[in-house]
């Protein structure tokens, strides 16, 4: 039962790790396009390509470790960042944004914080 429970974790974690560097992949595009395209495409784009991929079996990961899924928070932060236009140092701003639709915004200084 233990090695099941710890090849389910790796496993997890390999996934977490390929949809974290996938979704890196995505939002790097996505800058590079930005200036050419409107705000609303930009918004429908993160939303259909990035939130999309972040949304895909995420029940598979509740009760995980903060650990385990902090790449898929960064991701869903920086892809904020991207819609809002704003640089990383501008977390206030995002933390504002992402709390008045229920979602949670976490920095490096607060990431073994689950709020």
């Amino acid at each position: 039962m233990l090695v099941l429970l710890l090849y389910f974790v790796l496993s997890i974690k390999q996934q977490v790790n390929s949809v974290e560097s996938t979704c890196f992949y995505h939002l790097r595009r996505l800058k590079q396009i930005k200036r050419y395209i409107i705000t609303d495409a930009v918004k429908h784009l993160v939303a259909a390509v990035i939130l999309g991929r972040l949304d895909y079996c995420n029940s598979v990961l509740a009760g995980l470790q903060w650990s385990t899924i902090a790449p898929l928070q960064r991701v869903q932060n920086a892809a904020a960042r991207l819609v809002l236009g704003l640089s990383p140092r501008d977390y206030d701003s995002v933390r504002h944004s992402l709390s008045c639709i229920g979602c949670r915004y976490t920095t490096a200084s607060s990431s073994n914080s689950p709020f």
